[in-house]
């Protein structure tokens, strides 16, 4: 049996719990042939479950701790400092479009996330940006599909919301965006499936991610941010996203052909966010952080921090520190200085033995932090006394337990990068809470209200989707996990080609069919490994605070 060609779909944030439902309505009539004629599993993401670790996984095979990316930004280990946006030049190890490339494969890439810059391959790479800038390999493509497509950038790019909570019309335009994003990717794969040779095609689908994002209260009666108003009007505005990749999916799978092996994969799951849990201000409450003593300065104003927080906030400008020119931060009045400073401005890092990233906690390590404390010999002391406290952790509330599991980053991860990880991670027992990094609060607990930006969040949801069809595909039947590193060895063998050694994941043999592995056997390829290093990087600083900024208000950064 030869071996056929691998179309793989992804759709960003896809859940489960948005798919059932519309099929039982059969809603969604191409991805439901696929599920239902199709092998199916739970694709279980990386920790933490987030686009940037998660896709790069996808691509390479191996964990974060051997391709170096773990988050948007680098520098977790900063005391708290935001480092520059990562792209595909930061990843450090081989990924499959390399892999299939040397294997003679003929490949089109459309949007994958973190192939911008756009890579050399045996084929076509059209890569984004998060701002949606658009890169294209080979080159003298770019101005063909451009022109032949209709592809604006200013139509898809995150929508600017100069710090307010989203009104009407800014969702609307978040709709009209996701949209029109959507229709690209696949006017841009039909017209590359029509004009180019290919053995490997992916697109990938970012609309799903957004529209959840803004809209999932809308179809929660639940959520703190409900609104019965706005829920008339934005009620189907997840499902309608879900049903026009559906339909893109239509398009791109007649013009491929038949004789395909489909793979529908997403990076993670997706849960509504009720309360915001501050770490920060918690870790301050259990005496392991420490904020500078001039914040006394400010009451000599007679204006309490938190107060001037409170205004800022109401008026959408919280994140003012962020974005203001450095003259203007320099300003040496304490009320508005420290106003104007990122929340790792207002620590004490000489007395802090902890802090929050965006995604994890990190030790105030001396010798690795600018300003670390904490020696080697406590290291293990203090990430103890983290993990037990943590357990201890009650919602101020209803009174229940909320923390899952806590792990150091060597439970989680192996390679050469473990150490540019956070020390330890957390997981909620239920996804109704989300991390945040804002030390000047009251409490370590707060409502989501209608004045908050995103109100679902996948940082506690790893459950996303795999559905694959096709001719060497098993048929009607499910597993209960697939890992998200285990797909590049699945496309790497369904293409005839050996498998790295060096790689973590699998070829996930229980979703082929049984006659054509025992007809081929899985082999393997042993390769050097070798630590490859970041290179420069491609955003301007423009774009860069551009995109820093939309992804603080989905609450990735801090």
């Amino acid at each position: 049996m030869d071996e056929k060609k691998v179309i793989v779909i992804g759709i960003d944030g896809a859940t489960f719990d948005i798919i059932y439902p519309l099929l039982q309505e059969c809603k969604l009539p191409n991805i439901g042939k696929i599920l239902v004629n199709g092998m199916s599993a739970t694709l279980s993401s990386v920790i933490p479950p987030i686009t940037a670790p998660a896709w790069v996984s996808f691509m390479t095979g191996v964990n974060p701790g051997k391709h170096g990316i773990f988050d948007f930004i680098s520098g977790i280990h900063l005391n708290g400092k935001e480092g520059s946006l990562l792209n595909s030049n930061d990843i450090r190890t081989k990924t499959i479009w390399e892999y299939l490339s040397e294997g003679q494969k003929k490949i089109i890439s459309v949007g994958v996330p973190f192939t911008y810059p756009a890579r050399k391959v045996n084929g076509v790479m059209i890569s984004l940006s998060m701002g949606c800038d658009i890169d294209v390999f080979p080159g003298e493509l770019s101005e063909d599909i451009i022109k032949n497509t209709a592809y604006n950038k200013e139509f898809c790019k995150p929508v600017d919301t100069f710090g307010e909570v989203p009104r009407e019309e800014v969702l609307d335009e978040v709709i009209q965006r996701a949209d029109y994003l959507t229709e690209k990717i696949r006017d841009i794969s039909c017209y590359l499936l029509k004009k180019h040779e290919w053995n490997f095609f992916m697109a990938h689908f970012m609309s799903t991610d957004t529209i959840q994002h803004y809209f999932w209260h809308f179809i929660d009666p639940k959520h703190p941010a409900y609104d019965e108003r706005l829920a008339y009007k934005y009620g189907n505005a997840i499902y309608e996203a879900y049903r026009k990749v559906d339909n893109a999916i239509q398009h791109i799978l007649a013009q491929a052909g038949d004789e395909c092996n489909v793979i529908i994969a997403s990076d993670h799951g997706f849960a509504p966010i009720y309360k915001f849990f501050y770490v920060n201000k918690w870790l301050q409450d259990k005496g392991l952080l420490h904020t500078r003593n001039d914040e006394k300065n400010l009451y000599k104003y007679k204006i309490a921090f938190p107060t001037v927080y409170k205004i800022l906030k109401k008026l959408g400008l919280e994140s003012i520190g962020h974005i203001l020119p450095g003259w203007l931060r320099s300003i040496n009045i304490p009320a508005v200085k420290r106003c104007a400073e990122p929340f790792y401005e207002w620590i004490d890092w000489k007395n802090t033995k902890a802090y929050a990233s965006p995604f994890g906690i990190n030790v105030n390590l001396k010798g690795r932090e600018p300003d670390g404390i904490v020696s080697k010999t406590e290291y293990d002391e203090v990430r103890q006394t983290i993990k037990n406290e943590l357990y201890k952790l009650r919602d101020s509330e209803t009174g229940k337990d909320l923390i899952k599991e806590v792990l150091c980053r060597e439970e989680i991860y192996s390679g050469p990068y473990i150490d540019e990880a956070a020390d330890l991670f957390f997981t909620f027992k239920e996804p109704y809470y989300l991390q945040a990094g804002d030390v000047v609060k009251t409490t370590f607990f707060e409502n989501l209200s209608k004045d908050n930006f995103a109100t679902a969040n996948h940082r506690y949801s790893p459950e996303g989707v795999l559905a694959m069809k096709g001719p060497v595909i098993k048929s009607e039947g499910h597993l209960d996990t697939v890992r998200i590193i285990d797909i590049a060895p699945t496309i790497l063998y369904l293409l005839g080609l050996k498998i790295p050694e060096s790689m973590d994941g699998r070829v996930v043999t229980e979703l082929i069919d049984d006659e054509y592995v025992l007809s081929r056997p899985v082999e393997f390829i042993k390769e050097e490994w070798t630590v490859g290093d970041k290179k420069p990087g491609v955003c301007d600083s423009d774009s860069e605070s551009e995109i820093k900024e939309h992804l603080r208000r989905l609450g990735y950064l801090g």
